[in-house]
């Protein structure tokens, strides 16, 4: 126990005078009071924002408290703001730190921030320095926003970390779409605000106010039907696949050098080379992209082909990786040894759907649905598994071949034939198959050995 008034005292004393008595007046008001502990006013509420949809963003506050009359040392919790201020602990020396939420910060009168703020409960019941906290504003953008429906955009390269102000949000369409008001664009980029400019709102970006008014992708007209096949007549289909792109990256021995796609997109390794071409500027590295080779270049090709294999391992399947390769990486005839290498590497950047998992869902029929975009995850919450198996039968009737009297009598997933094995088909063909008309009159003859062989559902 300690005294009210003063904490640092637990013991009170009286003097006993000559003529027996006490020097003390004996009224209420002369006695000490003791106490166990006290609290403090109830603090500030735990900053939020609108924004924050994951609780891992959300404001919070660290406290670290003691259990009396015996504390046997501190002890903490931390808690965001779902947890209502009244329920903080807010006995002596508790210590509350507070925090704004992600890419939010307390804001300082001259415009700098910082991003926790303390307080400590006092024995006299008043918490120090202040009892108050600053207010919260952005101080970096918390995400990009997601595309609207429709639009047929995705974003790139962003892992869920807060984009600091001047930061870039990328878009692009999706596979087989293009933008519609100009179909060679690339992307478009959006920039995080620090709400310094007019018209610009800190700590968002500068996307279109309304969807309607983002960019949208397309895809080409969809031709009709072709004419019914001429009795005895025949009909050839042309399996094109996508024209893609060829992408080229070349390096220079001992330097650093970066093979890389849209981060939904995948690395297929074509080519690639270790030594040096024959060019017309001997000096010339990487057609003129590095810095000229002093020493000359070679009057022959001088390539190490072996190299293709490595970069294959180290980026198939990536979306981005970085390599780097010692001079005498892979060995070269004598006349070339006295130049400088390239690793000149030809690429192209490819969508590595995991269909296979439609077939190793628990429920492969809401699998299906969403992995081809059939279906909105919100509108499955009231559908039955029978809605959803009915579902995805109109659907593949609508898209395939395929009759519905075929398809009720299919099973959901099995070893041959399932409504989920075309599912998981038609996933994969679509992003490889130049357009629609051509998917609906090939559905039925094309396979694809890379893909299927590996499983017999089909």
């Amino acid at each position: 126990m300690y005294f009210e008034s003063d904490r640092s005292k637990s013991e009170f004393s009286m003097l006993c005078k000559d003529d027996g008595h006490y020097e003390f007046d004996n009224a209420r008001e002369n006695w000490p009071t003791c106490l166990q502990d006290v609290e403090c006013p109830i603090p500030p509420e735990i900053p939020t924002n609108p924004e924050y949809t994951l609780n891992k963003d959300d404001g919070y506050v660290h406290i670290q408290y003691y259990d009396y009359p015996l504390p046997t040392g501190p002890k903490f919790k931390n808690l965001t703001s779902e947890h209502l201020n009244t329920t903080f602990n807010r006995n002596y020396d508790v210590t509350l730190t507070y925090g704004c939420g992600a890419a939010r910060a307390f804001m300082n009168p001259d415009g700098t921030s910082h991003p926790i703020q303390k307080m400590s409960c006092q024995w006299n019941r008043e918490w120090t320095p202040q009892a108050t906290i600053p207010e919260c504003d952005w101080v970096a953008c918390l995400r990009p926003p997601a595309p609207p429906e429709g639009t047929n955009l995705i974003l790139l390269d962003w892992q869920g970390e807060v984009l600091p102000f001047g930061g870039e949000a990328r878009y692009a369409c999706k596979r087989g779409l293009q933008f519609e008001e100009d179909p060679a664009l690339e992307m478009v980029v959006y920039e995080c605000q620090d709400g310094t400019q007019q018209y610009t709102k800190r700590g968002f970006f500068n996307t279109p106010p309304e969807p309607d008014k983002w960019p949208r992708c397309l895809e080409a007209p969809l031709c009709p039907t072709p004419p019914a096949v001429p009795f005895e007549g025949k009909m050839t289909n042309d399996p094109l696949v996508f024209n893609m792109p060829i992408e080229n990256t070349c390096g220079v021995d001992s330097t650093n050098f970066e093979v890389s796609c849209f981060s939904f997109m995948n690395i297929f390794v074509k080519s690639a080379y270790f030594g040096r071409r024959k060019t017309l500027n001997k000096k010339q590295l990487c057609n003129g992209q590095e810095d000229e080779d002093p020493k000359g270049g070679p009057d022959t090709d001088c390539l190490n082909l072996d190299v293709v294999e490595d970069i294959r391992q180290q980026c198939h399947g990536k979306s981005k990786c970085s390599l780097s390769y010692a001079a005498h990486a892979y060995p070269l005839v004598a006349a070339c040894e006295r130049y400088r290498r390239e690793i000149n590497t030809t690429y192209i950047c490819i969508l590595c759907n995991k269909w296979y998992e439609i077939l190793e869902s628990a429920d492969c029929v809401k699998s299906s649905l969403i992995s081809n975009q059939w279906i909105q995850v919100d509108d499955l919450v009231n559908m039955t598994a029978e809605d959803r198996k009915t579902q995805l039968m109109l659907t593949l009737q609508d898209k395939t071949a395929h009759k519905l009297a075929d398809l009720a009598a299919r099973k959901d997933n099995d070893a041959l034939g399932s409504l989920c094995g075309i599912s998981a088909l038609y996933w994969v063909m679509f992003d490889t198959i130049r357009n629609k008309e051509m998917f609906l009159t090939l559905f039925d003859e094309m396979t694809f050995q890379n893909c299927i062989i590996k499983y017999q559902y089909i």
